[in-house]
């Protein structure tokens, strides 16, 4: 098992792949939505057997490419009670592709999940 904690912005690029297993993923935030995760058109993340955590504040994940998560955990997404905006939550944007299978959102303050009209979300489990 591999233990990683982010102390600023995670950005996927275009032609650029992580895969992560076994991984705990702690954001090092302290305030709402002071780091994100950033996937863009082209790159692909990639987790399973994973958790993703905050140590206090929030952050938040932009999907502009592909993203896989598989039997795992999701905590701390900035989220509010109503519709959110761009900087809000898992964030599917244009062609977004977003995978989730045997996935926990946990705690989220309302809407953890937005996507817009051009955006792909496949939820399994």
């Amino acid at each position: 098992d591999t233990n990683i904690t982010l102390d600023g912005n995670l950005t996927i690029l275009s032609g650029g792949n992580l895969e992560l297993n076994n991984t705990t993923l702690v954001v090092n935030a302290t305030s709402a939505s002071q780091f994100r995760i950033v996937v863009e058109e082209g790159g692909s993340l990639e987790m399973s057997n994973f958790s993703i955590s905050s140590a206090g504040g929030t952050y938040r994940v932009e999907v502009r490419g592909w993203i896989a998560l598989d039997n795992g955990t999701v905590e701390g997404l900035e989220a509010e009670h109503h519709v959110p905006t761009v900087e809000r939550g898992l964030v599917v944007f244009d062609e977004g592709f977003v995978d989730l299978r045997n996935v926990d959102v946990v705690n989220p303050a309302g809407y953890a999940l937005y996507m817009n009209d051009t955006a792909v979300v496949s939820v399994t489990g």
